[in-house]
């Protein structure tokens, strides 16, 4: 079902489409379900230049990083790829987890890097920093 749902998609924003399921899979309580499609979504769109700092694709990203038991390592390959340079939230959800492990070094690199890009709004660094 759900490889059909989504090869069957023909509109321009598959993003979009991508997050109807995410939502369906919330209201139906799948956890698995939902972390398995939060994975693929963050595959399916990491080269996908025009995502990278869209601010649902980053939040699916943050979302897909709870569901591991080192987010930090996800945060960090999604970041390689050129995901969430520009998106505050990206930058405090990955500053957090090191703050959440004692490594505040490690979470003031993270904050540096946001103001360092200029991730917008420049606001929710300064405030979360």
């Amino acid at each position: 079902l759900f490889e059909k749902t989504m090869s069957s998609y023909t509109g321009d924003d598959p993003l979009d489409h991508w997050g109807s399921l995410v939502v369906y899979m919330e209201s139906q309580d799948a956890v698995h379900e939902l972390s398995q499609a939060l994975d693929r979504l963050v595959q399916e769109f990491l080269n996908v230049e025009k995502y990278a700092n869209d601010f649902r694709y980053v939040n699916y990203c943050i979302r897909c990083a709870s569901f591991y038991p080192e987010p930090v390592a996800v945060y960090n390959h999604v970041f390689s790829k050129g995901v969430g340079t520009r998106t505050a939230a990206f930058y405090v959800s990955w500053a957090k987890q090191f703050e959440e492990n004692g490594k505040i070094e490690q979470a003031e690199a993270v904050f540096q890097k946001a103001l360092e890009n200029q991730a917008q709004p420049a606001e929710t660094v300064l405030n979360e920093h």
